[in-house]
């Protein structure tokens, strides 16, 4: 997770005061010293490494932000794929190209929008507020394609135009848009509102849900009919491809249908073996091991060695070249797959050019 804290631009690490002089004035930074951001220093030290000395060479001990920019990235990965695999599902239900752009509109709308309340809340893009707008995706697009199927049936079945349909289908479905809404809301509302360490993991997380269901509502309500009476066209036909998938999920369907009617015949029967379901979760949830965040693999081991008070510098490097010795590993070269996991677990190590930490 990326927070923002108070040091967080250039200008205001060159505020920081060093000293004050006995006539009141006070010595800044940018006084004595010139402030870059990181990846400036590292392009920066690269230009100066060509004149090093051979013996001299330079090395960044330990990065965290290689780790958070990779899981970013997989984040945005999983964005672009569920927005496609959305694209996929809502053409093979629509099964018209016209119907389909009409909830594609809506996810960009609804996106940009929980995009400004994070700015206006002061949140940043995040690990906790991507994940939470990758989930957001199929609940902004789920009440858009509410409203183009309803839509889509009273066309069907009334045999009237795009502009009257949308009217009706608004008029109907309206109040369960809004009550889901609501739920959903209830549920991670409160959440936003929890206090300590876990209540400053999850507030981005829920108002990040919060606002992009809110803002889904609105545009299933306010845009998506106005699209739908302008877009869509009585007496559409499909392609033979979709055609085959509708009667292939007609089948299932109905086959459903028929598993449904024989457990509502036997319903005591699965009443009891709905709650050796309920009995199994319940143990489950007591044996699963619990944890405050997953824990995940960095590629790191730290080593420290103590050593004791006024011990010289040789004895310290001994003490490191154990260590050394101790947690070295072979090189592997690059692009090489990762050790297995029971290496990672069992072998301590440490990363090619790290060096042990002594105190």
């Amino acid at each position: 997770m990326q927070a923002a804290g108070s040091l967080a631009e250039v200008e205001r690490f060159k505020s920081i005061v060093i000293r004050s002089l006995p006539d009141g004035s006070v010595v800044r930074v940018r006084d004595i010293a010139r402030v870059e951001l990181a990846k400036a220093i590292r392009t920066r030290m690269a230009e100066m490494a060509t004149a090093f000395p051979p013996e001299i060479r330079w090395q960044v001990s330990y990065d965290t932000t290689k780790f958070v920019n990779a899981s970013i990235e997989l984040v945005l990965h999983a964005f672009v794929e569920a927005f496609l695999l959305v694209l996929v599902v809502v053409y093979l239900f629509l099964g018209s190209l016209r119907a389909t752009v009409i909830p594609l509109i809506a996810i960009p709308v609804s996106i940009i929008g929980t995009l400004v309340g994070l700015l206006l809340a002061g949140f940043s893009i995040n690990m906790l507020t991507l994940f939470g707008m990758v989930l957001a995706i199929g609940i902004v697009v789920d009440d858009a394609i509410v409203v183009v199927e309803a839509v889509e049936k009273i066309m069907h079945d009334e045999h009237c135009d795009a502009r009257t349909a949308a009217r009706k289908a608004t008029q109907g479905i309206g109040g369960a848009i809004v009550g889901v809404t609501a739920v959903i809301c209830a549920v991670f509302v409160p959440i936003a509102f929890m206090g300590g360490v876990t209540g400053t993991l999850y507030k981005q997380f829920a108002i990040t849900i919060t606002i992009s269901t809110l803002l889904s509502a609105i545009t299933a309500l306010t845009p998506t009919p106005a699209l739908c009476a302008l877009i869509l066209k009585p007496g559409m036909t499909q392609p033979k491809p979709i055609q085959l998938f509708d009667r292939l999920f007609g089948k299932v369907t109905d086959g459903y249908a028929s598993a449904v009617g024989g457990i509502l015949s036997r319903k005591f029967l699965f009443l009891r073996v709905y709650g050796v379901m309920i009995a199994a979760l319940v143990w489950l949830f007591g044996r699963i091991p619990g944890g405050f965040v997953p824990e995940e693999d960095k590629g790191t081991v730290y080593v420290v060695v103590d050593a004791p008070s006024g011990a010289s510098v040789e004895r310290t490097r001994e003490a490191l070249k154990k260590a050394d010795a101790h947690s070295a590993v072979p090189r592997r070269p690059v692009g090489r797959s990762a050790r297995p996991p029971a290496c990672r677990a069992r072998r301590r190590r440490r990363r090619p050019g790290r060096s042990a930490q002594g105190r």
